[in-house]
């Protein structure tokens, strides 16, 4: 198993990945990707070697041609799901945090902020979850849009429009 690899040798990874997306065998010059990424020749030089040694790229030819192999191509989806669901997460608690400011704004009674104190609980549950359940969320969000939808003058648009958004994805 190799060792996970550190942020440039990431971006090494992800900019063959890139390279590759249109054929798997497509070999890249590992000067040039050093080139474009700003690393000096020495230094990608030991980068590759480095990935090499662990699997990750296969040297193809002494003039410095690389492709990325299945278990580096992996690696790099593998980073590209967690940096996704960091970047849910991230929108998930930046929408809990603008829903729960705006509350006071609303003018809405009692009963209705108590029913939207509720789902915002219920979503940062999922978001403290390891595995977020998706039907937890979908009926959460679109218990919120109902509610604000009866929410006078319609002074909570920017989170609708951003239910609006979650909502149509998932149908």
């Amino acid at each position: 198993m190799p060792i996970e690899p550190d942020e440039i040798s990431f971006k090494i990874l992800a900019a063959f990945k890139k390279a590759d997306r249109d054929d798997p065998a497509r070999e890249l010059n590992m000067w040039a990707v050093g080139e474009d990424l700003g690393i000096g020749r020495n230094e990608i030089q030991d980068l590759i070697m480095d990935l090499a040694a662990e699997g990750l790229l296969e040297i193809k030819s002494l003039s410095g041609n690389v492709i990325l192999t299945e278990e580096g191509r992996n690696i790099v989806t593998e980073s590209e799901s967690v940096t996704d669901s960091r970047t849910v997460s991230d929108e998930l608690s930046e929408f809990i945090e603008s829903l729960e400011a705006s509350l006071d704004s609303f003018g809405i009674e009692k009963e209705i902020r108590q029913d939207l104190e509720i789902d915002i609980s219920t979503l940062r549950g999922q978001l403290g979850r390891t595995k977020r359940l998706p039907a937890v969320l979908d009926a959460t969000f679109k218990a919120i849009k109902d509610t604000l939808d009866l929410v006078p003058g319609r002074p909570a648009d920017e989170i609708i429009q951003f239910l609006d958004k979650i909502i149509s994805t998932k149908e």
